[in-house]
């Protein structure tokens, strides 16, 4: 990837970094005009196997799929925050070292308070819009 790409993908994310995210309405207009810019509409997401059975299912497939994904992997928490460290081109990919600030989750009081190290690797097609 070029730095363009890397740029592209820095454009994608910088909105909502440092966001509440889980006061975002994934399903309004505005956030699917972003998806509909950002992302093709043949977008494919597969999360990690740890991840399924805790909110999301392992694969989305689509801007609907990637707003069901979003919503039910936020959704849980009474809190959460990204922050994106760095943008790093590797190869065909970006790769974004991220800090997931998260609070209780709703439903379990004992639920764990936080700060998660992530790591996303992002790659890029661009499609005909």
């Amino acid at each position: 990837m070029s730095q363009e790409n890397v740029e592209k993908i820095k454009a994608m994310l910088e909105p909502f970094d440092g966001a509440e995210i889980t006061a975002i309405d994934w399903e309004s207009e505005a956030i699917r005009e972003i998806l509909e810019r950002d992302y093709s509409p043949d977008i494919e997401l597969r999360t990690l196997e740890s991840a399924v059975g805790s909110g999301p299912s392992s694969y989305y497939k689509g801007w609907d799929g990637l707003i069901r994904y979003f919503t039910e992997w936020f959704e849980p928490f009474g809190e959460y925050r990204m922050r994106w460290l760095d943008y790093v081109e590797a190869g065909e990919r970006v790769l974004v070292p991220n800090e997931g600030v998260r609070g209780r989750k709703r439903e379990r009081a004992a639920g764990r308070n936080g700060t998660r190290p992530l790591l996303r690797a992002s790659g890029r097609h661009d499609h005909p819009t």
